[in-house]
């Protein structure tokens, strides 16, 4: 049997406007796609098929994950790539893929999935690790019934993941920031409500009401999770406390949790920057200097608009004069 197969797997709800793009860019990457639709009312279907996907009514449960492993339970391939329908593939063509899944021992590939940020952000996208290609087996199951993720199953079986440079473009929160947000906020609610000591979910509840303007309640939620382990949060959670405190124009507690970020990380690009505008209102200059003139030196995938970086740059050194 070949050992490359490759199926695209997604489910689906009237996303006519995303579905093709979607679609077009594994159009030579994949062997089949499979799609299941939770109920959609506009052309998805139609759309799906047209490109010769295979399509089933899935009703909708209010639980991401079982659709998804309603889907891999009609996949046939030897490897599972996942994709929402307002992403797109862009990666290598197969004929860079194919021996790569040939001759690894690797049971799933983490891609970075690239956030594009609405126009006029000075933060032109953020990328987010994560396991989207993976071997297609029965033990493999997605978890979780919102934010659903296979990697806890692959991790239980000892399966070994491996990191990729390959990327997917998310173009949703280009276009409609706030509409997974909305979407998603009462089924993040109940989650948590029914999974209490799911750091993950707790975050993503959190970064949830941050995406719809609701910053008490972000705060409450993200500031309590950090409490619960001081000093021991990952880079995401500090980067989510001190975005909302700028936000507020509390620039010492922005300042302070942007500095414990970047102990964890600290070539993280969107931590300097806040880093540096809190240590601007502060009056930290040399620090702010420091971190602004960084991402100018390493952004060299174009995720910040440099002009503004700059600007923020003369305003520094002009506080040192």
């Amino acid at each position: 049997m070949n050992s490359n197969r490759l199926a695209l797997c997604l489910i689906v709800r009237d996303e006519a406007s995303f579905l093709p793009g979607c679609l077009e860019s594994v159009r030579d990457l994949v062997d089949e796609i499979i799609i299941a639709d939770t109920g959609s009312t506009d052309d998805t279907v139609g759309i799906a098929k047209s490109f010769g996907a295979k399509v089933f009514s899935y009703p909708w449960q209010n639980d991401f994950s079982a659709p998804r492993n309603a889907v891999l339970e009609k996949a046939h391939t030897d490897w599972i790539l996942h994709l929402d329908a307002d992403e797109r593939w862009a990666g290598p063509p197969r004929t860079e893929i194919e021996p790569i899944l040939s001759a690894t021992t690797a049971e799933a590939f983490i891609i970075r999935v690239r956030n594009l940020h609405p126009a006029g952000d000075p933060v032109h996208y953020l990328d987010s690790p994560q396991i989207r290609l993976f071997r297609n087996r029965p033990a493999y199951r997605y978890r979780n019934p919102i934010h659903e993720q296979i990697e806890p199953s692959i991790r239980a079986g000892g399966g070994l993941i491996v990191q990729s440079n390959w990327l997917i473009r998310h173009e949703g929160y280009r276009i409609h920031p706030e509409r997974k947000a909305e979407r998603n906020l009462t089924q993040m609610e109940n989650a948590v409500r029914n999974d209490p000591n799911n750091y993950y979910l707790r975050l993503k509840l959190g970064e949830t009401y941050k995406a719809l303007g609701r910053a008490a309640e972000a705060l409450q939620v993200l500031s309590i999770l950090e409490s619960e382990m001081p000093g021991k949060a990952d880079e995401i959670l500090y980067l989510r406390l001190a975005q909302l405190y700028l936000a507020a124009d509390n620039y010492q507690e922005a300042f302070t949790y942007a500095r414990q970020g970047l102990d964890r990380s600290p070539d993280h690009l969107v931590l300097l920057f806040v880093f540096g505008v809190a240590g601007l209102y502060l009056q930290q200059v040399d620090l702010s200097r420091a971190a602004l003139q960084k991402i100018l030196t390493t952004d060299t995938a174009g995720l910040f608009d440099t002009v503004f970086v700059r600007q923020l740059l003369s305003a520094a050194e002009q506080l040192q004069k």
